[in-house]
């Protein structure tokens, strides 16, 4: 599915009312992508709020290692650069945020939660949203 695909499917969806002949007024695609990146903009959330909990171990015998960490976040840096993270627990006691695409650690300021997490309920006031 492309871009343009998604956007007639959301006008498609969205009836904003009916003309003087009772058909269905849409949004236009340039109304959807205007509200579609809206959204995705308001949805960005402050790095603190990201769940660090452990979720994965992964064991490594023959370098004597063990990596431990969180989901995997879409997040964003000061720069605007958006990439996939996790939170990591290092075997040294090193904590930090791990680039899985550029393999460094990186100090991200935003995250992006899952649209149906409980955490985006949450933060943008909706109820029912909960997984």
């Amino acid at each position: 599915m492309n871009d343009d695909s998604v956007l007639k499917a959301v006008c498609d969806a969205v009836v904003l009312g009916t003309d003087e002949n009772e058909q269905p007024i849409h949004l236009t695609q340039y109304e959807a992508a205007k509200a579609i990146k809206a959204y995705l903009e308001a949805s960005w959330r402050p790095i603190s709020e990201a769940d660090k909990s452990i979720a994965h171990q992964e064991h490594f015998p023959s370098v004597k290692m063990t990596l431990r960490h969180s989901e995997r976040y879409w997040v964003r840096d000061n720069d605007g650069r958006v990439y996939e993270a996790s939170w990591s627990e290092g075997n040294n006691g090193r904590n930090f945020w791990w680039d899985w695409e550029g393999e460094s650690p990186v100090n991200p300021v935003e995250f992006m939660p899952h649209p149906a997490s409980t955490l985006n309920a949450k933060t943008q006031g909706l109820r029912g949203a909960a997984i």
